[in-house]
């Protein structure tokens, strides 16, 4: 009888307590066509743009399209790469701590390196983009099931080019447009985590836009990228339960010094200060 009554109540505290989850999406990132309408009306524009594109595009997705698969939870976010993708390496796995703190991890020679907030914080001061305006569109889209809403921005990068050269090169080149497709109501709670763990987007300068959602679209245009835009969405989301030693660094891993960039390169500029 005591035992019977144990049982019930074990079973009791395990139904009632609260279950432990986090929310797992998956990003595809991909450099695909442009819209011809949207290619530079200005012929020298075009010409650079024709010439560069395919270095800028070869930069950010060497190995083709990639999968990102994200784990957001308290402890901090997740992010699995599969292969290379703006700046993060091939068969990798980034850590985010909830302070900002950083930690890669090489399951392949079982290493992983560190890096505080302040050390993100500098590398992204580096980056020569300088957000512009952006808006709530008004449009509306379902995205891997979630409700999300459109918003536009524009945003240029200062190309660094010798002194000499500058008169040469069109305005234009450096303009960036786009739009980001952000959760309204699904998913908010994990929103201000996701984004600390969103390298991409700190790579691009695209986290200054829509944070208060989950980013589920994002596509981003300029002239750099010749005759592709970038684009990175969501194929599958939800909330599940994940072992708390996944955001842990395994046993057995060795820990070896921070490389002199962080993972996400100077993508734009050739600046070492």
């Amino acid at each position: 009888m005591v035992k019977k009554l144990f049982a019930a109540a074990v079973t009791f505290v395990v139904l009632a307590a609260p279950l432990r989850a986090e929310l797992k999406y998956t990003v595809h990132v991909e450099m695909k066509p442009a819209d011809a309408s949207s290619a530079p009306a200005d012929p020298m524009t075009a010409q650079i743009a024709t010439m560069i594109g395919p270095l800028v595009v070869n930069q950010l997705l060497p190995d083709g399209p990639a999968d990102v698969v994200y784990t957001v939870g308290d402890k901090g976010v997740r992010a699995e790469v599969s292969k290379a993708a703006v700046g993060l390496t091939a068969g990798t796995v980034m850590l985010t701590r909830p302070n900002g703190d950083i930690v890669q991890l090489n399951p392949a020679d079982q290493t992983y390196w560190k890096a505080t907030a302040e050390d993100v914080a500098k590398m992204k001061s580096r980056l020569p983009v300088t957000p512009g305006q952006s808006k709530r569109a008004g449009q509306f889209m379902t995205i891997a099931g979630a409700k999300t809403e459109q918003i536009t921005f524009d945003m240029t990068v200062e190309l660094q080019v010798p002194e000499q050269m500058r008169p040469m090169v069109p305005p234009g080149l450096s303009s960036m447009t786009g739009e980001k497709w952000v959760t309204t109501d699904q998913f908010k709670q994990y929103a201000a985590m996701a984004a600390k763990g969103d390298s991409i987007s700190r790579a691009l300068g695209l986290d200054k836009f829509g944070t208060e959602g989950i980013a589920m679209r994002q596509v981003l245009r300029s002239p750099l990228f010749g005759a592709f835009d970038l684009e990175m969405v969501v194929t599958k989301i939800g909330e599940e339960s994940a072992p708390a030693a996944l955001f842990d660094i395994p046993a057995g891993y060795k820990e070896v010094p921070s490389p002199i960039k962080l993972p996400w390169p100077e993508l734009w500029t050739n600046r070492h200060d």
